[in-house]
């Protein structure tokens, strides 16, 4: 927030099971998140908090309501453009867009995902994590998602008479 971000995205490399789990999967926020979240954000100060909130609670409510609807519909469409672009280099989980309640989620006003680049407990995933190479074209294919998510502002913004 203090750098004034349109977008937060934290990486991570997963580990669990049998070791016989590969593949990349994403993180939005979930519902129980979103519960969380909400309380946090009527706070009158600290790290969630929005600004600048009318004393009415109904008010109150109903705009952090669809502060955070829009945010976690834009975080949605990041995530999938992810998932659609690293497709093409990295393997993905079955079930690779998921929901949590992580804490690098719960901004209500700022679009973010958590990145599962792979399993560190895979043999296969694990080489590719650790391949230079590979974490670069993946980052390659992120910033891919990044431009196009950005452009589709623009473009949907222009379509509004906005610019």
């Amino acid at each position: 927030r203090t750098a004034n971000a349109d977008l937060f995205i934290s990486l991570h490399s997963d580990s669990g099971g049998n070791g016989q789990t590969s593949g990349a999967s994403i993180y939005t926020l979930s519902d129980s998140g979103t519960e969380r979240a909400a309380k946090k954000a009527q706070a009158v100060k600290g790290d969630w908090s929005l600004a600048d909130l009318p004393s009415d609670q109904v008010v109150k409510s109903i705009l952090i309501d669809l502060t955070q609807r829009a945010t976690k519909n834009r975080s949605a469409t990041f995530a999938q453009l992810v998932m659609d672009h690293i497709g093409d280099s990295t393997p993905l989980l079955k079930t690779n867009l998921r929901q949590a309640g992580f804490v690098v989620l719960l901004a209500p006003d700022v679009p973010a995902v958590l990145l599962e680049m792979g399993f560190v407990n895979n043999a296969s995933d694990g080489e590719m994590l650790a391949d230079s190479h590979h974490r670069e074209v993946m980052m390659g294919q992120v910033a891919k998602a990044i431009d196009q998510y950005f452009a589709n502002d623009v473009k949907y913004a222009s379509l509004a008479g906005i610019r």
